[in-house]
């Protein structure tokens, strides 16, 4: 347990360190994160890091360009739950281990064309926390899982 923890740790580390030293590009920022449809698969950054510091929330607002022709669903976005940590282990996929966490909140559309999705991130735990993006255009519907990670 100790070992896939701090291999977790790691993992954050390095994501984020790499997120540091590259300039941002506008609307980069974890906070803004802009989804596209490419091949028809969404598309947005795989990990959200933050910093978690407890007392400083954040809102997360997701935006979509609407060239996709398509948006957000009514469940646009849904976090999950906390993941463990067989996040990090080869060929398991990753495990919900608290589908019921309060870290991440009151995730709903940000405008009425849900062109844009937004939720609250409380920032006070550290972890990665799985989320899907759900995208529809009234007859299909796009899925997507990446993570935030509070560090």
């Amino acid at each position: 347990m100790k070992k896939s923890i701090v291999m977790m740790a790691w993992l954050l580390a390095l994501l984020t360190g790499c997120d540091v030293l590259q300039p941002r590009k506008p609307g980069a920022e974890p906070s803004q994160p802009v989804v596209a449809v490419v091949d028809g698969k969404i598309a947005v950054p795989p990990v959200l890091a933050f910093a978690a510091k407890a007392g400083d929330p954040v809102t997360i607002t997701w935006t979509l360009k609407p060239e996709a022709g398509l948006r957000f669903a009514e469940n646009g976005i849904v976090i999950e739950g906390v993941l463990t940590d067989e996040l990090v282990r080869e060929p398991r996929t990753a495990v919900v281990l608290n589908p019921r966490q309060t870290e991440i909140v009151d995730c709903k559309p940000a405008d009425e064309k849900r062109l844009s999705y937004s939720c609250i991130n409380k920032r006070s735990v550290p972890g990665a926390y799985k989320y899907t993006v759900r995208l529809s255009d009234g007859k299909r519907e796009l899925a997507l899982d990446p993570v935030i990670a509070n560090w």
